[in-house]
């Protein structure tokens, strides 16, 4: 089987999203610092965690997920953003658990499209979390296209592969897309 030059395309595009994720959740980690700091925590916790536990409290406030008893003494913007990141990241693992590996995939018989729908995940990975950091929150209008245009993505990358899968098994995609 002879991959195409555009592949390149959709491992680029493969690449591309998951290092936002990736600097998605270097965010993330600023944000513990910034909720979380040392001061704050061996102030407020270290006492009763050294007597309870038996060791300091970790590092940026872990297990604590922004909601629980690390958060309560913090300010409401402190609490807003952590989950803001929090949620951003979620979503963006939720659509990329399916859509990287399956992109890899179909990408090998159908580059073009599949890089079409990589790229419109990317503007709407980007447009959602700008969006949902604007005062407007989960209600920004650039949030809600961003999060429409990751799922129409989402949704078109697993139509592909299913058409990729039922044209790979009557034997046609191979002989239509990949030249000899």
């Amino acid at each position: 089987m002879k991959i195409s030059k555009a592949y390149g395309g959709v491992t680029l595009g493969c690449a591309v999203i998951t290092g936002t994720c990736q600097m998605m959740q270097n965010l993330e980690r600023m944000q513990r610092q910034f909720t979380y700091e040392n001061d704050y925590m061996e102030f407020k916790f270290n006492d009763m965690h050294q007597k309870e536990i038996g060791d300091d409290t970790a590092q940026f406030g872990y297990p604590d997920d922004g909601n629980g008893r690390y958060t309560q003494g913090r300010q409401y913007a402190d609490w807003y953003y952590m989950n803001v990141t929090k949620r951003v990241i979620q979503n963006d693992l939720e659509h990329i658990t399916t859509i990287i590996p399956l992109s890899l995939v179909t990408g090998l018989f159908n580059p073009y499209p599949t890089i079409g729908l990589l790229s419109t995940y990317f503007l709407g990975r980007v447009l959602y979390t700008k969006g949902y950091f604007m005062p407007e929150g989960a209600l920004n209008k650039q949030r809600m296209v961003g999060s429409v245009l990751c799922n129409l993505s989402h949704v078109g990358v697993l139509g592909l592969t299913i058409y990729t899968a039922v044209m790979l098994r009557r034997g046609r995609l191979a002989k239509f897309i990949i030249p000899k």
